[in-house]
């Protein structure tokens, strides 16, 4: 297995509809946890309701002069780049924990 897990994480929404009508995880064998165990991580983390996405990434200020310049992507002082601490339950920790044998806990990327 790789050292670092990756996977998309896929939302579907209905107009006017607030909560997702379905969140889909796709670990492409990349991770100990089953893609449901992924799943509980997301909504454990996320609130995917479009309303809260603007309001938590800071979408309704304007920063388009900003993001034009040198593109959006690895700009720090962004919102939407900024890496967020997650909180993982523990029997989960530990299966991510057993899996690394250099001792350090895995890099997981959303």
């Amino acid at each position: 297995m790789p050292s670092k897990i990756g996977f998309d994480v896929q939302v579907s929404y209905a107009i006017g509809v607030a909560k997702p009508l379905s969140i889909t995880v796709i670990s492409y064998n990349t991770s100990p946890l089953s893609e449901l165990e992924l799943l509980s991580i997301v909504n454990d983390n996320f609130d995917l309701r479009p309303g809260m996405l603007m309001k938590d990434l800071g979408l309704k200020n304007p920063i388009y002069e900003q993001t034009a310049r040198n593109g959006h992507f690895g700009h720090e002082t962004f919102p939407f780049e900024k890496p967020k601490e997650l909180k993982i339950k523990p029997e989960l920790l530990a299966k991510l924990k057993a899996r690394d044998v250099n001792g350090g806990l895995n890099q997981i990327f959303f």
